[in-house]
């Protein structure tokens, strides 16, 4: 049966290669935008380029080309379809072309070196156990399946790459493809060196598959450190607004607390008292020894009032002496900034409140803020996700995080008893040297 098949497969080779790489794209294609009747197209291009490869060939083989040459037109066939079925950018379409090349190339590599291990191992040819479209089915839908449960996520954020590096990874598996890893099978009568071969397609295969996750790794990295740059600045801004907008408040509150003075005797007593309440939330301003942890608890306590949350602060700001003022601002910010969104969606009837607690002790300063909450909080790698600005998912709670390690500190957060608590430790490097010597 095998050797009335193999002339056959054979002949058919760089055909069922054009369709064993166009399904290889499918396993990179879980993120890309599909074209109306994707199914209709994946058919038709699959129909198409099947008959497209077997004519290239013939010609090709006729005028004394090496198949070799076929493969590598049909790779770019495979390119073409990726393009006509999905929605994506021509160098993307390469990308997942090349990709889906260098798939069926690993699974023919497991193929080959099953087929010359087994016997060594004393164990019948793959061939002789299932038939050789079983075997083909077999390996390709073991490596394809595998690829596909490693790399969905990874292949998710391929768009991510740009053009260039899209088109340096087409290139080196083009090249190390139909290149370096065909070099080898032109000696015969050497299943060693077929074998080191074989393994070297499979190597470079998985390589290569690691520097796209790496690459998209790298990529996300450098994303999340430019939206928190953006978050320090905006935030910078809104520290100095908020800074002169306090200053403005307090000159303004002394000023209208001598008008109702003024006032009193010519409007009715009952309209003075009103106008007194709204002064008044505008009190005196908190004075708890640190300049930039004064500008935003008295813009948070306003806030507060006018949401009918109630905020209770027990803070040696001096104690925080030793952060930079735009530090203290976003660890303190963030944390009231958090607690009043997740007290503002509270049912009602409950309690509204938030309590927030700054100490000192010895060489580290302790911040801790509580509140109620309902709902679920989830928590990825330790920490609270926020739903508010999906464009900056987390950076937030993230920005924090790194001022706390920027102090040799730590952020822990946690729920218990339908209450969010937040603990930050941050450290007094300098106190701490003052104290060794």
């Amino acid at each position: 049966m095998f050797l009335r098949v193999y002339p056959l497969y054979m002949f058919l080779r760089v055909p069922l290669f054009f369709v064993q790489a166009l399904w290889g794209v499918t396993v990179f294609s879980g993120a890309f935008q599909r074209r109306p009747r994707l199914r209709r197209r994946f058919a038709a291009c699959a129909a198409a380029g099947f008959l497209a490869s077997l004519a290239l060939n013939l010609l090709l083989q006729s005028a004394g080309f090496h198949y070799r040459l076929a493969l590598l037109l049909s790779c770019g066939m495979v390119m073409l379809s990726a393009y006509f079925c999905w929605d994506i950018p021509w160098d993307m379409a390469m990308l997942a072309g090349a990709n889906g090349y260098l798939a069926q190339h690993a699974a023919g590599s497991l193929k080959t070196l099953l087929r010359l291990l087994l016997p060594a191992l004393g164990l019948p040819q793959l061939e002789q156990v299932v038939s050789m479209p079983g075997a083909d089915l077999l390996c390709y839908g073991l490596t394809y399946s595998i690829l596909f449960l490693l790399l969905r996520r990874p292949a998710a954020r391929l768009y991510l790459l740009d053009r260039r590096t899209r088109m340096v990874f087409t290139g080196v598996i083009l090249f190390l493809g139909f290149g370096m890893s065909h070099l080898v099978k032109t000696i015969e009568g050497r299943p060693a060196a077929l074998v080191s071969d074989e393994l070297y397609a499979l190597g470079c295969a998985c390589l290569i598959f690691c520097m796209e996750c790496l690459q998209t790794r790298n990529v996300l990295l450098a994303q999340d450190v430019a939206a928190m740059k953006a978050i320090v600045r905006q935030q910078r801004r809104q520290y100095e607004s908020s800074r002169e907008n306090t200053q403005l408040i307090n000159e303004k509150y002394h000023d209208l607390k001598q008008m109702l003075g003024a006032l009193r005797g010519r409007l009715p007593e009952r309209e003075l008292e009103a106008l007194r309440r709204h002064v008044d939330e505008y009190d005196a301003p908190v004075q708890t020894g640190n300049a930039a942890l004064d500008v935003l608890l008295t813009e948070k306590r306003v806030q507060c009032a006018r949401q009918d949350i109630r905020i209770t602060c027990l803070a040696d700001g001096a104690g925080l002496g030793f952060l930079d003022e735009l530090d203290v601002y976003i660890l303190v910010g963030n944390a009231l900034t958090n607690a009043m969104e997740a007290v503002q969606v509270l049912p009602p009837g409950e309690e509204r409140f938030i309590s927030l607690n700054i100490s000192r002790e010895g060489t580290a300063a302790v911040i801790h803020v509580e509140n109620p909450y309902s709902g679920e909080i989830t928590f990825q790698d330790g920490l609270p996700q926020s739903r508010r600005d999906p464009k900056y998912h987390g950076f937030g709670m993230k920005s924090m995080v790194r001022v706390a390690e920027r102090y040799q500190g730590a952020l822990s957060a946690q729920v218990r008893d339908g209450r969010f608590l937040l603990d930050i430790v941050l450290v007094d490097g300098a106190a701490g040297r003052k104290i060794s010597r």
